[in-house]
Formats: C-alpha cells, structure tokens, sequence
C-alpha cells in the first residue's frame, strides 16, 4: 500500500521515501520489499518501486476494502460522499500527512550503524 500511496500522490515510490516516511533507515524494510518482489507484487528497480499486475490487484483490494469502511464511517456520520469527492478528500488528507512526515525526515544514525548496515 505504500507503494500504491506514493505512486499516487509523488508519481513514484522509492524505498528511501517509504523509510522517511516510517522514519527508520530503508535496510530495515528492505528484506520486507525483496519479499514482495521475490513473491511477484512489486518489481524494483534500484531504489524504485513499482507494483506488478499482481501487486496492483491486491492494492487495488485493500483499497477498496478501505474505502467502504470509510463510506460506512462518513455515511454514519455526515450522509455519503460520492466517490470522486471521498477521492479528492481522502488523497488531500494523505498529502498533508505525508507532507508532515517527510518534513521531519529520517532520524540521524550512528556511523557504526551506518557501516554495520552497509555490511
């Protein structure tokens, strides 16, 4: 999903992004990404990230999945949106959330770590 996320909102997803993101170092995630490469849901070129046709069905799954449970939500609460509409908000709330994830950037690291990592 946070390749879908990025894709959507920046036009690409990098693991340097995701990782800021997450604030943690990419070598964490990078063994979950190889997996989904290895399994067939991404492809990866360099840092890049880009779903396969596989990957791409089973975001489009949790997406779908998400935003029933937030039209249920909203339906609840305020009368349903129409779809484009819970579209703009939802990706105009995801934009000022990763605007103010990514202004904090990733946390400074250790050197020791930095080679332990590179290792």
């Amino acid at each position: 999903m946070q390749v879908e996320l990025f894709t959507r909102l920046v036009g690409h997803a990098s693991l340097g992004l995701i990782a800021a993101r997450r604030r943690m170092p990419p070598e964490v995630l990078l063994p979950v990404f190889e997996r989904m490469v290895d399994e067939g849901f991404l492809t990866r070129d360099g840092s890049l990230l880009s779903h396969t046709e596989a990957g791409a069905r089973e975001a489009a799954v949790i997406s779908r999945a998400w935003a029933a449970w937030l039209e249920d939500r909203l339906g609840q609460d305020i009368g349903r949106p129409s779809d484009s509409d819970l579209r703009v908000a939802v990706d105009a709330i995801a934009k000022r959330l990763l605007v103010e994830d990514l202004s904090h950037g990733l946390p400074s690291r250790p050197a020791k770590v930095l080679a332990t990592s590179a290792a």
